[in-house]
């Protein structure tokens, strides 16, 4: 990463280790939290130079991703929210504007409803928050369909990659996003779908919503206007129940705005923390 000031380290958060990522200038702080434990902290690594001339950046790489420790379980939502947390206190930042990126909108969202004190304003980037609905489809038999049938722990034991492609052609749906796919499908293949699986059953039923009225601290929206992944509809609903919240839509953009638009979500970013 680049930036006028650089720091790695491990924190701990339940015994595992967590690797973070700081950079940048004295200013305001942005943590980015990683996405899906399918893929680690490189996500980020079109918009931290953006962001780290005016602002400190701190980013790491999820439980079961990158370089931090892939426990057999341990991936509940609550996990999740401690490994922020430790990353906070380790990487000796103060209170944070927190960006949630797609799953990690829950953690985010958690965050700023149980530890106020902690984050100073909260962004939800293609926000996929969870209702306690439960889909006992994924639990069930592949027989090789594409599409969106092949998000099933079955499909993904089979064919992981074909998988990938198909997600990830999703996510990045946009002319000319060829480059961005097969890059996160190189990053993807490095992930254990066992984890994935494993997350996807401690995570079942699990519902962020009742936290979203308490939220005090100022909220931004962002969502594609084309997003194939999460429906527009979702960000509206999010926006309506967080007081005060605002809802910001790049028209007929995908779901990977953070690859696809760096500039325009940096810009919006900055804006924001000023």
């Amino acid at each position: 990463m680049t930036g006028v000031d650089e720091a790695v380290g491990d924190a701990v958060s339940g015994g595992v280790d967590i690797r973070w990522y700081r950079c940048g200038a004295d200013g305001p702080v942005l943590v980015l939290l990683p996405t899906w434990n399918l893929l680690d902290s490189r996500i980020w690594n079109l918009l931290v130079p953006l962001l780290s001339q005016r602002c400190t950046v701190v980013t790491y790489d999820p439980r079961g991703a990158g370089k931090s420790e892939r426990p057999p379980v341990g991936y509940t939502l609550d996990d999740h929210v401690g490994d922020a947390l430790a990353v906070l206190d380790a990487s000796g930042v103060g209170p944070a504007t927190v960006v949630g990126l797609s799953t990690t909108t829950n953690v985010a969202v958690t965050l700023a409803a149980r530890q106020p004190e902690r984050v100073e304003r909260l962004v939800l980037v293609g926000a996929g928050l969870r209702d306690g609905s439960k889909a006992p489809e994924f639990w069930e038999p592949w027989s090789g369909e594409g599409g969106w049938a092949r998000h099933k722990a079955a499909s993904w034991r089979s064919d992981f990659e074909a998988y990938l492609r198909f997600f990830f052609g999703e996510a990045f749906h946009e002319p000319d996003s060829e480059h961005l796919i097969e890059e996160a499908v190189q990053w993807g293949l490095e992930a254990d779908p066992e984890i994935l699986i494993t997350q996807a059953r401690e995570q079942e039923g699990e519902d962020v919503t009742p936290l979203l009225k308490s939220i005090r601290c100022p909220t931004d929206i962002v969502h594609g206007g084309g997003n194939r992944v999460v429906p527009l509809e979702k960000a509206r609903m999010a926006a309506a129940a967080i007081p005060g919240a605002r809802l910001h839509v790049i028209p007929d953009a995908c779901h990977g705005l953070h690859r696809r638009h760096p500039e325009v979500l940096a810009r919006l970013l900055l804006q924001l923390v000023d």
